[in-house]
């Protein structure tokens, strides 16, 4: 397994991005990447001493062992110096306060534009450090049920791939009957939430989230989605859900709605 926190990543494209870092940048960014890592680590072991300090019981321990598994891998993701993911990194850690601007000071005018803007994206989807349980959407009675005693739509969400007709023709569907752009922003909700079972994992801005439920924003946004990472709550549009391999029954419907605001349908 390699060593993510040392760049062990030996990759052609890697390669290819660190030639348009000069020497002094990569020795800038070394050292910024060093100094948050140390920073984080000794956070983490204050937190883990006041811990220790107020353990009584088992439950203590165990809440210790948990803490720190999963810091200790959330950390192993976060900490990747490969010059292919490192503006990416140095935006986290800025936006999550382990590295200061000026710790970046020397670097390129462009990369430090890049650094700042994904700090601001990934600070301007903190909502609050509140737990989201009131956010989560638990289909006790049934996957997809609306809560209000009527039925789920009945949209297939199974076929892969879906050409610009065949999405299309799923937002013909979504918004039967529902007029104004208000009526049919509405209509997509319910379809979005009838066809995806909560919670589910995606990827925002780079990063793994838990997608609680869907809501409608109030403002131009519209459908955004109700995350939960790291003990945050985020409130993200809707088309910034990405994902891995592994896309989620339902995503489909995502692509239709994206389309919908595109075109205007």
């Amino acid at each position: 397994m390699k060593n993510v926190w040392n760049g062990a990543s030996s990759s052609k494209r890697e390669n290819m991005n660190e030639n348009e870092w000069t020497r002094t940048e990569k020795k800038i960014a070394r050292s910024a990447f060093d100094n948050a890592l140390q920073r984080e680590c000794d956070f983490i072991i204050k937190r883990l001493g006041e811990m220790v300090s107020r353990a009584l019981k088992i439950s203590d321990i165990l809440e210790m062992h948990h803490y720190l598994s999963d810091t200790l891998k959330e950390m192993e993701l976060k900490y990747d110096y490969r010059y292919s993911r490192i503006i990416q990194v140095f935006g986290r850690l800025l936006a999550e306060g382990w590295l200061s601007e000026e710790d970046l000071k020397g670097l390129g005018k462009e990369k430090m534009e890049q650094i700042t803007n994904t700090a601001s994206s990934i600070r301007s989807l903190v909502i609050d450090d509140e737990p989201a349980e009131k956010d989560a959407v638990h289909h006790e009675d049934g996957r997809g049920s609306r809560g209000d005693g009527s039925s789920p739509t009945k949209l297939s969400t199974k076929e892969k791939g879906r050409t610009p007709e065949d999405l299309t023709k799923m937002i013909e569907d979504a918004i039967v009957d529902a007029y104004t752009f208000e009526e049919q922003e509405t209509a997509f909700l319910t379809v979005l939430q009838d066809s995806f079972h909560f919670p589910f994992h995606a990827i925002v801005v780079g990063e793994p989230v838990e997608v609680r439920n869907f809501d409608l924003d109030e403002g131009e946004v519209g459908i955004v989605a109700v995350c939960r990472r790291l003990g945050k709550n985020y409130r993200v549009n809707v088309t910034a859900l990405e994902w891995d391999d592994h896309k989620p029954s339902g995503a489909e419907w995502i692509d239709a709605y994206r389309q919908w605001r595109k075109s205007g349908l």
